[in-house]
């Protein structure tokens, strides 16, 4: 199944120490309007050298998010994708439509976009009952004991990351602070005196 323009989008897994857990995870989404972020928490497994070891909560951090799908397809589905999804788990789908996509929407909505899409990764996270899509520079995981409460920290990152955010890369500030200066203006409500 070709996914991109003349490109065959397959899946690559990626290898990170960890196995979403394959009786369920309880995956979840933990993402806020305009946060750059988002975070997932994951039950599963450790693994080194394809051994499994000791179960684990997985945090994984999404940067530079542009669009996310959580829910459908699930494993009954995606474990039939013919891009080469045989197991649940992490990973990109290389040659994804997804940004051409989203870059043919923007051009349409806004004329000559200057915002690109072509540099960002489609990840794909796949549990038992759903999985998540995300649109987005990078991921990162991190293992933590079982025993933690692994959504108040997801949650604890999500409101630090709104009050204290990370510079994001050179060009997507600079296409964002264009975006601010064109569009924003548009949309200016100044308060009134007193308010």
């Amino acid at each position: 199944m070709a996914d991109g323009p003349g490109t065959p989008a397959h899946f690559v897994k990626m290898n990170l120490g960890f196995c979403p857990s394959p009786s369920g995870g309880a995956l979840a989404l933990y993402q806020e309007e305009e946060v750059h972020s988002c975070w997932l928490t994951l039950r599963g497994y450790g693994q080194e050298a394809g051994e499994t070891s000791a179960e684990f909560w997985a945090l994984i951090t999404i940067r530079g998010v542009v669009q996310t799908v959580f829910g459908y397809p699930n494993e009954e589905s995606y474990l039939k994708d013919d891009r080469g999804l045989d197991e649940v788990g992490i990973f990109e789908l290389v040659g994804s439509a997804w940004p051409a996509k989203l870059q043919t929407y923007n051009d349409a909505t806004f004329g000559a976009s200057k915002r690109s899409f072509g540099h960002l990764h489609h990840f794909f996270v796949g549990s038992k009952d759903v999985s998540v899509q995300a649109l987005a520079q990078d991921l990162e995981l991190e293992l933590f004991e079982i025993n933690i409460d692994i959504q108040l920290e997801a949650l604890r990152r999500l409101r630090r990351y709104r009050y204290e955010s990370p510079p994001l890369d050179a060009a997507t500030e600079a296409q964002m602070r264009r975006y601010r200066e064109e569009v924003g203006r548009r949309h200016l409500i100044v308060p009134e005196a007193g308010s």
